[in-house]
């Protein structure tokens, strides 16, 4: 009895699913179609990675003796963007007008670029994505068994946080719902109140995101600018005045 022939997989798809899937991509990337959120960006460096690294792995001289695949993909993909192979927005003309070094008009180096920044959705993804994948990926019964441990030490170590700072509130003559509110729930959340006076919004980072507190500042600084105009203008017209003076003297 024969056996049956094993399939060639492209991560870990059949290999013809996977070059539907590649050739699709391909076509919307270089017509400028590819949706420039995490769905294309991801897809676009599944297909060339995936490809780039079965030309490493394949490669005799590259497998064996300068890395495999991880090098050609890191190679490989900095040389097609050093020689123009990626849709990229070469420059910005002094009247706005965008220059790009492919007729579909597509920035695909900059989405991806802009993607991985600390600004971008990347770090969000791959947090949700690690946590989520770690409790997924565990046995169940043993996830059972872990919780019924954890929580109650979780929410113990919560219920004890709340009542000693409730408690220095309450020495100290704060208030303990207002520490509660303002202290101890923001804290345990990751944020802190604003410092700013008469905002009493939440802000991460050292950042309030309020649109109060964005305006007040945006006002404080239109202010401090024209004070700074006024006096320079003051100075101006003293220093102006100071040589009529002597000479009339």
């Amino acid at each position: 009895m024969s056996e049956k022939k094993e399939t060639y997989k492209l991560f870990n798809l059949p290999w013809y699913y996977f070059a539907i899937f590649a050739v699709v991509v391909l076509i919307a990337t270089y017509t400028g179609n590819l949706p420039k959120g995490m769905s294309g960006c991801f897809a676009f460096m599944i297909v060339l990675g995936t490809i780039l690294y079965e030309i490493g792995e394949k490669t005799p001289i590259i497998r064996s003796y300068l890395g495999g695949g991880a090098i050609v993909v890191l190679f490989g993909t900095a040389l097609l963007n050093y020689f123009n192979l990626l849709p990229a927005l070469t420059e910005t003309l002094e009247d706005g007008t965008k220059v790009y070094n492919m007729a579909c008009n597509f920035d695909l180096v900059g989405n991806i670029t802009s993607f991985f920044q600390p600004t971008g959705a990347f770090l969000d993804f791959y947090i949700a994505a690690l946590i989520t994948g770690s409790i997924l990926g565990m046995n169940s019964t043993l996830l059972k068994k872990a919780a019924a441990r954890y929580f109650p030490a979780i929410f113990g170590g919560l219920i004890l946080s709340f009542a000693l700072c409730m408690g220095a509130a309450a020495i100290m003559g704060y208030g303990t719902i207002k520490a509660l509110l303002l202290i101890a729930l923001p804290i345990i959340g990751g944020s802190h109140l604003c410092d700013d006076a008469g905002c009493r919004h939440w802000q991460r980072d050292l950042h309030c995101f309020c649109r109060y507190h964005r305006q007040g500042h945006r006002q404080q600084d239109v202010e401090r600018s024209r004070r700074a105009d006024a006096g320079g203008q003051r100075r101006s017209q003293g220093a102006g005045d100071q040589p009529r003076d002597a000479g009339q003297a």
